[in-house]
């Protein structure tokens, strides 16, 4: 056989043969590639599973962030009321506090979360009520602790109150409220944060937002969550039943007041 021709056909053969080879090889290629079309049906359903939870997702954390936001916001309140508790009246000859005093303090402290007059309307706007307790607690010889009286505050939603201020003096206890004020009694019946020894003096500020299914705000809502603003957590319930009166991110500060500022008798 012609050398020259047995050598072309060999050449010829390895060409196809490495032509088929690669042809394999571009195949497995395109079998294992992750964005080949047989695989793209799977990507779209992964996707169709994944958004709404991504989506869910997204508005708890929206309502997580503005939950502790209110939180912060009422604790605020709390201390910047304390702050003028203990200074309104050290350049006055009587340090004791009044019933102007308070009212003007709650004026100033809610400003904080409630500019101008959005508290408070002859229309409800918020459907709940804004609300401040101050409770003044001696302690007993006996290890228990009195609540000698207290002050309640709160804007009405059911009628025009303008600047007016709810005002309730006394002893006993509100179901929806966390403070009970309470004679005679262990420290922690009264609060669980109380802690108060023979003799001494404390007061307890309690900042809250007291609710009711009954009260709709301007947009007609009856629900807490919707009042206030949350795509799907409902606010815990601190102490009240969530079907009639019931109080919502409560924050209690206890202090020991400054001399003069109080008596055994409410501010007047």
């Amino acid at each position: 056989m012609d050398p020259v021709y047995l050598r072309y056909s060999l050449t010829k053969v390895c060409r196809k043969i490495k032509k088929q080879e690669g042809l394999a090889a571009g195949s497995a290629k395109r079998r294992c590639h992750p964005l080949h079309k047989p695989n793209r049906g799977a990507i779209l359903i992964e996707f169709a599973v994944c958004m709404p939870v991504l989506i869910i997702l997204l508005y708890y954390i929206n309502d997580l962030s503005k939950l502790k936001r209110y939180y912060d916001q009422t604790e605020f309140v709390g201390q910047q009321m304390v702050n003028m508790i203990q200074n309104i009246s050290q350049k006055r000859e009587n340090k004791k506090l009044n019933k102007n005093d308070f009212k003007d303090i709650t004026e100033l402290a809610w400003l904080t979360m409630f500019p101008g007059n959005t508290r408070y309307s002859s229309k409800s706007l918020l459907g709940y009520s804004p609300s401040i307790a101050l409770y003044y607690v001696k302690g007993l010889d006996n290890g228990n602790a009195s609540c000698v009286w207290r002050v309640w505050s709160s804007y009405e939603n059911s009628s025009n109150h303008n600047s007016n201020l709810h005002w309730d003096v006394g002893t006993g206890g509100y179901s929806h409220l966390t403070v009970q004020c309470r004679t005679n009694s262990s420290p922690s019946s009264i609060h669980p944060m109380l802690k108060i020894n023979p003799g001494e003096t404390k007061v307890i500020l309690e900042v809250t937002f007291i609710a009711n299914p009954n009260w709709k705000n301007a947009l007609e809502e009856s629900s807490d969550n919707q009042k206030l603003k949350f795509y799907l957590l409902n606010p815990r319930v601190a102490a009240g039943n969530g079907n009639s009166f019931h109080t919502l991110l409560t924050s209690v500060v206890i202090f020991t007041p400054k001399s003069g500022l109080f008596d055994e008798t409410a501010p007047q």
